[in-house]
Protein backbone atom coordinates (compact mmCIF):
# COMPACT_ATOMS: atom_id res chain seq x y z
CA UNK A 1 0.00 0.00 0.00
CA UNK A 2 2.90 2.65 1.03
CA UNK A 3 4.77 1.71 -2.07
CA UNK A 4 1.43 2.40 -4.35
CA UNK A 5 0.47 5.91 -2.79
CA UNK A 6 4.69 6.64 -3.20
CA UNK A 7 4.64 6.13 -7.12
CA UNK A 8 1.13 7.85 -7.08
CA UNK A 9 2.56 10.52 -5.54
CA UNK A 10 5.58 10.78 -7.97
CA UNK A 11 3.91 10.30 -10.95
CA UNK A 12 1.78 13.42 -9.62
CA UNK A 13 4.91 14.86 -9.23
CA UNK A 14 6.30 14.62 -12.21
CA UNK A 15 3.00 15.21 -14.10
CA UNK A 16 2.91 18.71 -12.11
CA UNK A 17 6.35 18.90 -13.58
CA UNK A 18 6.09 18.35 -16.90
CA UNK A 19 3.29 20.51 -17.29
CA UNK A 20 4.53 23.43 -15.22
CA UNK A 21 6.54 25.10 -18.44
CA UNK A 22 2.96 25.14 -20.13
CA UNK A 23 1.65 27.22 -17.18
CA UNK A 24 4.73 29.52 -16.71
CA UNK A 25 3.76 32.09 -19.67
CA UNK A 26 -0.79 31.60 -18.55
CA UNK A 27 1.04 33.16 -14.65
CA UNK A 28 3.07 35.92 -16.89
CA UNK A 29 0.57 37.19 -19.08
CA UNK A 30 -2.05 37.22 -15.85
CA UNK A 31 0.40 39.18 -13.80
CA UNK A 32 0.81 41.42 -17.19
CA UNK A 33 -2.16 42.53 -17.40
CA UNK A 34 -2.97 42.74 -13.14
CA UNK A 35 0.18 45.31 -13.44
CA UNK A 36 -1.18 46.91 -16.86
CA UNK A 37 -4.69 47.31 -15.61
CA UNK A 38 -3.19 48.34 -12.09
CA UNK A 39 -1.41 51.14 -13.68
CA UNK A 40 -4.27 52.88 -15.74
CA UNK A 41 -6.45 52.70 -12.50
CA UNK A 42 -3.61 54.72 -10.70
Amino acid sequence: MRFILIGACTATIMTLAGASPFFIPAFLAIGYAIDHNRKKIS
